[in-house]
């Protein structure tokens, strides 16, 4: 039976791929805008094509088509997701288990030896931040592709929001049965970008 724990971490889990699986539908629009393709013409270039891929052609194809503002909120709302995308990565497909107000991220039972296994502990606000950081991109680029003077976003609070750093800063997991060259240490690595496998 799910604990309070389970529930408070399935609640930022649920809300977190929500909004990251809104903004990665969301890629192919904004390819389909630097384009100037129409929708079926940019959709036989995306469909199925992975998420780092997208972002790829379409951080190359922004500096030939859009100005240098729309190639700098490329190049932050690409770089955040990329980010984001490797807690996406991480927790669907190891899953995590929740103790109080931490996720504990590990690959101990698919490791090869335990010098292998890998331990990431994320808050669950780590969890939540990513979430809100998903949500604004997804508006900050509805916003870019389609922006209308009237948008609730324009000013006021909600732009204040819109505006904010971006929350979410990704910890590389460690590795506690493995040594450094000198025998004292742990090392860790950096994880493959997410966003270029499924």
């Amino acid at each position: 039976m799910p604990t309070a724990d389970d529930n408070a971490y399935y609640i930022a889990f649920g809300r977190f791929i929500h909004w990251y699986a809104r903004v990665e539908a969301e890629t192919h629009g904004v390819f389909e805008w630097c384009s100037d393709f129409t929708r079926n013409e940019a959709r036989a270039i995306t469909g199925g094509m992975r998420l780092a891929d997208i972002m790829s052609i379409t951080k190359r194809l922004v500096i030939f088509r859009k100005n240098a503002d729309a190639q700098k909120e490329i190049e932050s709302l690409y770089t955040q997701l990329a980010t984001v995308s490797q807690l996406r990565d991480l927790l669907i497909h190891r899953g995590a288990d929740a103790i109080g107000d931490t996720a504990y991220i590990t690959n101990v039972h698919t490791a090869r030896t335990k010098a292998d296994w890998e331990i990431l502990d994320v808050k669950i606000s780590e969890i939540k931040d990513a979430a809100d950081d998903c949500a604004r991109i997804w508006i900050r680029i509805r916003e870019l592709i389609d922006p209308d003077p009237k948008s609730a976003y324009a000013d006021g609070d909600a732009a204040k929001w819109l505006a904010q750093p971006w929350r979410y800063k990704h910890r590389q997991p460690k590795f506690p049965h493995r040594l450094s060259g000198r025998g004292s240490t742990t090392r860790s690595r950096k994880p493959r970008d997410a966003s270029s496998r499924g």
